[in-house]
C-alpha cells in the first residue's frame, strides 16, 4: 500500500492527499514534496472516471422518409421534403423547403396522397413560344402605341422570344 514516513508533516500531508478528490497542480506538489509518490496514493472513483476517455454520443439520426433536416448557421433547423418518381423513363421531383416538421409531414403526406390518386404531376411542354404569343396579342385586341410594339417586337426576336411558355416559372 502506501509507505510513509515516520515524521508527522508526511503523515498529514498523505491524508490530506487522500482525502482530496481534485488535486489542483499546486496541491500534488505538496504531496510529491512529502515524499510520498503520486501512484501510491488511491485515486478517488470520480478522479478514474473522468480520466476514462468518454464516448461521445452521436445525435439521434433523423429519419423520417422523403424528409431531409439540415442545420443553419443559428443552430435551427430546416426541412426539405423530396418526393422523387420516375415516369415514362425520366426522373421527376417535388421539392419543398419547410421551418417546422409537422408542416413538412403534412405537406409530403398531401402530396403523396394526390400522386397516388391523380398520379405525378408532370408538366407538359407545349410548343407554344413568347413569340408566338405576343403575334398573337399583336394581332388582337386594342392598338398599342409605337413605344410598347417597339419592346415587343424587340423581344419576339430576342432569344427570350424562343422560349417555350410551359417553360417559364414564377421564380
Amino acid at each position: 500500500m502506501t509507505t510513509i514516513k515516520n515524521s508527522t508533516p508526511d503523515v498529514l500531508a498523505a491524508i490530506t492527499a487522500q482525502k482530496l478528490f481534485h488535486r489542483s497542480p499546486s496541491q500534488a506538489t505538496a504531496v510529491n514534496a512529502a515524499g510520498v509518490s503520486e501512484n501510491a496514493i488511491p485515486v478517488s472513483s470520480v478522479e478514474q472516471k473522468e480520466k476514462k476517455p468518454r464516448k461521445e454520443t452521436a445525435e439521434k439520426k433523423f429519419k423520417e422518409q422523403n424528409i431531409t433536416r439540415f442545420e443553419n448557421k443559428n443552430g435551427k433547423f430546416s426541412y426539405r421534403v423530396q418526393i422523387r418518381k420516375r415516369v415514362e423513363g425520366k426522373q421527376h421531383s417535388l421539392t419543398k423547403t419547410f421551418r417546422h416538421l409537422p408542416n413538412a409531414k403534412k405537406w409530403r403526406n398531401n402530396k403523396l396522397r394526390e400522386i397516388e390518386a391523380n398520379g405525378f404531376p408532370i408538366q407538359i411542354v407545349t410548343e407554344t413560344t413568347i413569340s408566338d404569343v405576343i403575334d398573337d396579342r399583336l394581332k388582337r385586341g386594342k392598338t398599342l402605341g409605337r413605344s410598347a410594339r417597339q419592346v415587343l417586337t424587340f423581344i419576339k426576336a430576342d432569344e427570350f422570344g424562343k422560349t417555350k411558355v410551359s417553360t417559364l416559372t414564377q421564380q
